[in-house]
Order: C-alpha cells, then structure tokens, then sequence
C-alpha cells in the first residue's frame, strides 16, 4: 500500500471524498462518492450525499485524470511528511501560520527531492485530459491508475462515446399507433372456418372491410403510416431497423410530426365530415353490397343476416372515431444510448454499432450537398438541418462556396461506399470515417481501405452504403 499526502495553502473544505473499487480484471470500477467525512458511515447527519455507482467510460476517465493529477501533485506519506502541525481553526495564531508553511516547505522540500530523484515530469493531454507521467529518459512510466488496474479508455472510443452522448434511441411507439382503417372481420361471421389444415397444407381466409373507397383509403394509410419514413430522415442508422437521433434535430423531426399529423387528420376530416355517424349510415350500402357478394362465395343464393352487416358498420365507426378524436400518427419512443467498448465479447461488440452510426453521419450532410431533392416534402431550412444533424462538426460544411464543396462530397460519398463494402473491422472503419469527417483527403482516405478481413469485420458489423458507385 502506498498513500500520499496533499497539504493545502489554506483551510479547505470543498475537498471531494471519492473512492474508487476496482476488481481483480478491472471490468466494472464501482465508484463512491460524497459530501460526508468517511462516506457518511457512523453520521448522524442527513444533508449530506454520498453515492455508490458503476460510473460510465467517460465519467469513468475523467476521475482517473483527477486521480493522477492529485496523485503526482502529492508527497508520499513518511516520517517527515506525516509530521502535520496540530492547528486550531480561526482565527490561529502568527506561531501557528508559520508552523504550518514550515510544513508546506518541508512537503515541498520532500516532493522536489523526490522529483530530482526519479526526474519524473508530469504531461497532460490537452484535448483529452489524460494525465502521464514521464521518466528522465523521455519513457511513460505506469501511472497509479494502471498500477490499481484500471482500465484506460481508448481515445477513439471516448470519441465515440461522446458522439453517442450527443443523441438517442429513436423508435416508433407500434403501441400508439392507430390500427387501420379498414376493420379485419373473422371468416367465422360468413358461416366459414378461418383457418383449414389438410396435411401439409393450411387455408386461412381473412376479410377486410372499409367505408373509405380505394384513393381515399390509400392516402389515409399513408399519411398514418408515414410517422417511421420521417424518422429516417432525420436519424442515423445504427443496425437493422434501429435508428439514432442527434438531440437537435428532436425539435425538427417533431415539428414536421406535428405538421404531417394536422394535415393526415385535416384529410380525415374533408373525407369524414363533421359527423362521423352520418357518414357511416351514408356509406352502408358500400358495406352491405361488399358482404353479399364475398358471402354468396360459399352460400349461393343466400342473403347475408342484416346483424353481421350492423357489426361490420359498427367496427367500422368505433374505429374511424378513434383515428378522427386521436392522433393519427403513432408516438416516439426515445432512448438514451451507451458507447462501453468493456461489454465485448468473443460474440459482442460496440464497434459495429458505431461504424453504422458513423457511416451515417458521414453520408449525410455529403448527400444532401450533392442530391437537391433529399429535402423533398419536408417543411424544414437546409441549413438548420444540417446544423441539426452535424454531430461531429464535419469539414465539408466548413467550406464556404457550396460550389466547390460538392465536387468534394462526391468523392467522399465513393469513399464511403467502399469503406462499407470492405472487410475491414468495424473499429478500423469508425477511424477512417472520423477522419474523413474531420477533414483529411478522400484520396488519402482511399488508400487506407483493404479488403483483408480482421477479427471484427464480420459482414453483419458492416453498414449498407447508399452511395453513388
């Protein structure tokens, strides 16, 4: 065990109380945290907070940088340095102040030593806080950090990680989501089975009914179903069917959800009128002339009961109210979203997720510099937008004459396309795309791409491209 000393110039009481568990393989560091001395064990007082937590990569990094800043800038405990002056609180004595920096010299008398003895400098990265400590001969020597076992965070990962942060989950709610506008009728109603089984062989015979003729009906279904191709547009894919969407574009994309609403329920209410009751007896010929014909299929002659008409109608109307008093689209589901490179496995891993992400990000603001009809249909400015969904602060916006920014975004988008079509890890391809957003060279890009498979580049960790080839 080795402990360390930090003496203060003066009195102090904002200094944080932490601790930090780490297991023998340095999976999962649980963090404490809080106010109280001791961690409020054995305290009566109750305003004090103290939290226990397995802390997530990034808040995970950021202690570790406070833990070996502190731990470089402290004396090891000893003899001399444990010789710690018994003071009294305010308002001291000049005897006590001067026994008190005598002590702070004697600690920095016994740091300087010690920094003269092993020559070890202290080097802080400036972007991401990483704290390393150097020898005499310009070599990193294992922090405390590494000593306690704590894993370091991949830089590209924390990248990630931070690009995760920046938006959700996106999902449509199927739980809100009004059903259809035409009414499913069971077979059971027309005197049939609804299911038949011979041998190999089943029959199913479904009926569906609709007071919408076919137009009416299809622009009705469109505009109900249209809540999920909207959010394509304004979310990244991130694997099959599951989408992510920056939090500024979350006003955007529910601004055009309200507009796309009002105009699916101004459209219901043109075809519906102001009495959805009247509308139904008005229509009930349509319903009726429908259900005798596709009953006299297996009753010939006979007349369908007026009692199967009057439940059609009824379904019919119970659900052309409910889309006309609610909402015609379905709800969003929003979920926030983890980067942990720690949960991989031999048959798990982050990075294929994150290579779909990136490769989202990538295409975007490229297809909409090269496609002018991406915003087609959607009531939103270019630029606020692009502003919206620039994750990542991507070079190609930066260029000020659209005109020279296109021939650029071609190139990258061909770039991309190979990127996702390569063997490479999903890790390699996250790196390349990042870089490529951050501005480097298509061609230099380009070069870099090899179709040698690595442990990571299975095709289901691949990202489609829609990419012009």
């Amino acid at each position: 065990m080795e402990l360390r000393l930090l003496p203060f110039e003066e009195p102090s009481g904002d200094f944080p109380n932490s601790l930090c568990v780490v297991d023998s393989e340095g999976r999962e560091p649980c963090l404490i945290m809080g106010s109280a001395a001791n961690f409020g064990l054995g305290s009566g007082e109750s305003a004090h907070l103290n939290l226990v937590f397995h802390p997530e990569p990034s808040l995970l990094e950021a202690w570790r940088n406070w833990y070996d800043w502190v731990w470089s800038v402290s004396v090891p405990l000893s003899n001399k340095t444990a010789e710690i002056p018994l003071l009294v609180p305010a308002p001291g004595t000049a005897e006590a102040a001067d026994a008190w920096h005598a002590y702070l010299t004697r600690c920095r008398d016994a740091r300087a030593h010690d920094d003269e003895k092993s020559q070890t400098k202290v080097k802080v990265d400036p972007d991401s806080g990483q704290v390393t400590l150097i020898d005499a001969a310009g070599t990193p020597k294992p922090s405390p950090g590494e000593d306690l076992g704590l894993p370091r965070l991949d830089p590209l990962a924390g990248q990630v990680a931070r690009i995760f942060r920046l938006g959700t989950l996106a999902s449509v709610d199927k739980t809100s989501r009004i059903p259809p506008l035409d009414v499913p009728v069971k077979a059971e109603l027309f005197g049939i089975s609804s299911s038949r089984r011979a041998g190999a062989g089943t029959r199913r015979v479904e009926y569906r009914f609709s007071l919408l003729d076919d137009q009416e009906l299809r622009g009705l279904e469109a505009k109900r179903r249209a809540a999920g191709a909207l959010l394509s547009r304004f979310s990244f894919p991130i694997g099959d069917g599951v989408r992510w969407m920056p939090h500024r574009a979350r006003p955007l994309f529910e601004a055009e959800l309200d507009s796309l609403n009002k105009a699916g329920k101004d459209a219901l209410t043109r075809v519906l009128g102001g009495d959805v009751s009247a509308f139904v007896k008005q229509r009930r010929d349509r319903v009726a002339t429908a259900a005798q014909a596709l009953y006299e299929e297996h009753h010939p002659g006979q007349r369908v009961a007026a009692s199967t008409i009057d439940e059609i109608l009824v379904n019919c109307e119970k659900r052309l109210k409910n889309a006309r008093e609610g909402q015609l689209l379905p709800r969003i589901t929003y979920t926030p979203l983890q980067f942990v490179v720690a949960q991989a496995s031999e048959w798990a891993s982050p990075w294929g997720q994150a290579a779909s992400l990136l490769q989202g990000i990538a295409e975007f603001p490229r297809k909409m510099l090269t496609d002018r009809l991406l915003l087609r249909g959607l009531d939103v400015d270019e630029s606020e937008l692009l502003e919206a969904m620039d994750v990542c602060a991507d070079a190609v916006l930066k260029i000020s004459n659209r005109r020279d920014s296109r021939p650029r975004a071609h190139k990258d988008l061909h770039v991309l396309a190979r990127l996702a079509d390569s063997r490479m890890g999903a890790r390699a391809r996250c790196q390349l795309v990042l870089r490529l957003i951050g501005g480097a060279e298509a061609e230099e890009i380009s070069a870099q791409i090899t179709d040698e498979e690595t442990e990571e580049g299975s095709a289901a960790s691949r990202p489609r491209s829609s990419a012009p080839r």
